[in-house]
């Protein structure tokens, strides 16, 4: 009997500890994503920003002409 309770709390704390685990490595991989997110979306203004100063570049041009 008490082997089986020595178990049973081990086995408890052990899946504790995993689901601690995970929950980390879900936060972890969250973050990530977030991060990537606002990466791409960075790299989208600064694109947007430059084709922006590109066309008034062109546009300054053209009503130089």
């Amino acid at each position: 009997m008490m082997m089986m309770m020595m178990m049973m709390t081990m086995i408890m704390i052990m899946m504790k500890t995993t689901m601690m685990m995970m929950m980390m490595m879900m936060m972890m991989m969250m973050m990530m994503m977030m991060m990537m997110m606002m990466m791409m979306m960075m790299m989208m203004m600064m694109m947007m920003m430059m084709m922006m100063m590109m066309m008034m570049r062109m546009m300054m041009k053209v009503s130089l002409i």
